[in-house]
């Protein structure tokens, strides 16, 4: 199962960029200017542009892993989800053994309020999704989602984990 001590830890993450030679001077000029790496540059502009198209939305989509990073999506701003990312979050929702309560009351509850969003966005914004089980089982999900692998299998890997293999809350990164 997955330990969350021994998982990998990077502090930065690899992009390459294709652009145009007065692009990259331009980037080299600012950089020898300021006296900073072309890397730290091109992360100051993603920040600065973020936060003036989408103020505040940084902080509620980021989580150290996939998992979170899609849930939080999903939460929060559906319309950023690619299409494979809807897939996920379409397997996650029917798969009941990843929720703490009983999907067809929430179903009934929405219909009850009558809201206007989708039942799975309640579950989620009462943390009715146990992400220990998402996180654990992550790959499956994900196999499931891309068909390498079918639903049915989820299903029996969840019934066959074993317990000492789901975190204990302590030790997992907070919700998503």
């Amino acid at each position: 199962g997955i330990q969350w001590a021994h998982m990998k830890k990077n502090k930065t993450a690899g992009l390459n960029l294709r652009m145009s030679p007065r692009c990259k001077f331009n980037l080299e000029l600012l950089s020898r200017k300021q006296r900073r790496s072309i890397s730290s540059v091109i992360e100051d502009m993603a920040t600065a542009a973020m936060n003036s198209t989408m103020p505040g939305i940084a902080e509620k989509l980021w989580a150290p892993d996939d998992a979170g990073r899609v849930i939080n999506m999903a939460i929060h701003s559906p319309d950023l989800l690619t299409h494979d990312e809807e897939l996920i979050v379409n397997t996650i929702i029917h798969e009941p053994l990843l929720w703490d309560a009983d999907f067809g009351a929430l179903v009934d509850r929405r219909i009850e309020e009558e809201r206007d969003f989708a039942p799975w966005e309640i579950a989620f914004r009462g943390g009715l999704l146990d992400m220990r089980l998402v996180r654990l089982h992550w790959p499956t999900i994900v196999s499931v989602a891309e068909q390498e692998r079918y639903p049915g299998e989820l299903t029996d890997e969840i019934l066959k984990a074993d317990k000492s293999d789901v975190l204990d809350g302590a030790d997992a990164p907070p919700f998503p």
